[in-house]
């Protein structure tokens, strides 16, 4: 459970977990440098229940604590919970029911929206997956909420620690699931609602625009040509090249030059992996008056040279 500033809702959080009908657990909370009173809550629930364990560092970022994370874990699997969402009681009951009964090495599952007193679906995928052909659907979008995710451990050794490059902001976990299926993972989704994801103004999530130049990224990072069709390929590759312009904007905005590096070091491998496609897109981007949507539709139905 990675914290900072969390005290509005971390107490809430830790109660769920304490809930949980299933109890061979190891609750770890890395405290990413909070100045809040994060740190008190966490220790009075420690002195009650030795499964949970405090762990405070100076602020790193979210991937860099799921990361301090991983390294005081201590059981065959890995479950996932930020400081501002819930579990239902039996959360990790069904889980792990389903993963001592199949082959799976990523269990997840459908669950909530939170937002203030509402509540409403959080619809994920369900069903067996090996990895290579969920890549080609979690390329396009992230359909595994990061709370309803348990990963075997040996899977996680395997994958190494989370991405903490700055671009990556939010997307930690798509990123890390991806990489997953290029793994050939076997995934399994189950439709139980088993969550509450709790939606706020102060959530990562809020940030449209870090996250969204962060699905550029990750998606740039893990495009791997030999898990895709023709089709596929010019797909991606066309809405890598569109988000160019976003990507350049987003870069003069930023003051120092290591966040530029990265921006600039963004482009110029957006551009190595959609070289073959560039004189189709530019057709296409002339054609289409620069208009996103057309490029992408023209670039399905093979309009160009």
């Amino acid at each position: 459970m990675p914290a900072y500033n969390a005290d509005a809702f971390i107490e809430q959080s830790i109660i769920s977990v304490l809930a949980q009908s299933y109890t061979n657990w190891q609750l770890i909370v890395i405290d990413d440098g909070s100045t809040d009173g994060t740190a008190a809550i966490v220790k009075q629930y420690q002195k009650k229940d030795n499964r949970i364990t405090y762990h405070f560092q100076n602020n790193q970022g979210l991937g860099a604590a799921r990361n301090t994370g991983f390294k005081l874990v201590k059981g065959q699997w890995i479950a996932f919970l930020d400081a501002d969402d819930l579990w239902l009681e039996n959360k990790l009951q069904v889980q792990m029911a389903t993963a001592i009964n199949s082959n799976a090495d990523v269990v997840f599952t459908s669950g909530y929206y939170l937002d203030k007193a509402n509540v409403k679906p959080y619809e994920s995928l369900t069903g067996n997956y090996n990895g290579h052909a969920l890549y080609k659907i979690l390329l396009n979008h992230n359909h595994i909420a990061i709370l309803s995710v348990c990963i075997k451990k040996a899977l996680a050794d395997n994958l190494g620690a989370m991405d903490t490059n700055l671009l990556v902001f939010g997307n930690e976990d798509w990123d890390y699931w991806l990489r997953a299926c290029k793994f050939n993972a076997v995934f399994i989704g189950l439709k139980d609602k088993l969550f509450k994801y709790r939606v706020h103004d102060k959530g990562i999530s809020a940030n449209t625009q870090r996250m969204l130049m962060g699905s550029y990224y990750l998606i740039c990072k893990n495009y791997d040509s030999s898990l895709l069709n023709n089709q596929e390929q010019r797909y991606q590759q066309f809405k890598l090249l569109t988000a160019i312009p976003f990507i350049l904007k987003s870069m003069f905005k930023w003051s120092g030059n290591k966040p530029k590096n990265d921006f600039a070091a963004l482009v110029f491998k957006i551009l190595a992996a959609s070289f073959p496609v560039l004189p189709a897109f530019s057709y296409n981007l002339f054609k289409s008056r620069f208009n996103k949507t057309a490029i992408l539709n023209n670039c399905l139905t093979d309009v160009g040279p």
